[in-house]
């Protein structure tokens, strides 16, 4: 249950994305915990997913997905709650994503597919 609370995304539907439909130059992002309002992400992180790794996936119009680890010690960095630290992995050429509490599906623009469990799960 805490894995759910502590996710990016949504339980109980998949977020799907293209790059294509992304506006150029664009990047969306989703931080942890999916549910809590921007302005009490850092608060709801700290009461409920405390032992889990703090996460924003951005995915951009160019393909590039990137999973960042967020330092909870640092706040306040151009707005963002938590400074950005270690990126736990990026992958290039993305053409899709499927993403919900557990795992990334990611289909390349050659057409690879790979299954990618979140960080936030463990």
């Amino acid at each position: 249950m805490q894995s759910r609370l502590c996710s990016p995304f949504s339980p109980g539907a998949k977020s799907i994305f293209a790059s294509s439909t992304i506006s150029d130059d664009t990047t969306i992002s989703f931080e942890a915990p999916w549910w809590a309002p921007s302005s009490f992400k850092k608060k709801a992180f700290e009461t409920f997913c405390s032992s889990r790794i703090p996460v924003r996936v951005e995915f951009s119009s160019s393909g590039s997905l990137v999973v960042r680890n967020i330092n909870k010690e640092n706040t306040e960095q151009k707005g963002r709650f938590w400074k950005k630290t270690d990126i736990l992995w990026k992958r290039k050429n993305v053409k899709s994503l499927v993403a919900d509490t557990k795992t990334i599906d990611v289909t390349f623009q050659n057409g690879k597919k790979n299954v990618f469990e979140g960080p936030w799960w463990k």
